[in-house]
């Protein structure tokens, strides 16, 4: 973007929705940003999207530049799921220039059967305890002030999936 010569990382916001009929009906907002923003400083992003219950590893939340992707050694982490954690928190720590847009470029349609609305098995919910295990070492070794908020996202999610999954 020409405003932004220097943005690595970009932000927008995006709508979970299922389809009824032929018609996606929008079920809530996976992401909102209210306005335009540069962020300097990815761990202030974090913090924010942490605090904002909008964060998510997932790679659909935004666009990367091949030069950020190479710089910060992100790659995906080899197993069946949650492979995308350590990859997402490099990107975001490691960019120079962030932005975020309020335009909804993105729909998550929720399907029966998909991966969001499966039943989770004890490996799926031990992959999730070492994508924390391998991001909390991350941020411990970048300071990151959104350390804290962190865990708590994990915790969180975790005791999640184990309420919805009670007979695992």
């Amino acid at each position: 973007h020409a405003e932004y010569p220097a943005m690595e990382l970009m932000y927008f916001s995006a709508d979970v929705a299922v389809e009824e009929g032929g018609v996606l009906r929008r079920l809530c907002a996976k992401t909102s940003y209210r306005e335009v923003r540069q962020y300097a400083n990815g761990d202030e992003l974090l913090a924010l999207q942490l605090r904002e219950r909008m964060y998510s590893a997932a790679v659909w939340t935004y666009v990367a530049s091949r030069a950020l992707i190479t710089r910060s050694g992100a790659a995906f982490t080899p197993r069946a799921a949650h492979e995308d954690h350590l990859f997402t928190l490099k990107l975001i720590l490691g960019a120079a220039q962030i932005v975020t847009v309020p335009d909804l470029l993105y729909i998550q349609k929720v399907r029966q059967g998909s991966l969001t609305n499966s039943r989770k098995t004890p490996s799926y919910i031990l992959d999730r305890i070492s994508a924390y295990r391998e991001a909390d070492q991350l941020l411990r070794s970048r300071n990151a002030g959104a350390r804290q908020l962190y865990s708590q996202w994990t915790f969180e999610g975790v005791v999640s999936l184990l309420r919805e999954n009670k007979p695992l």
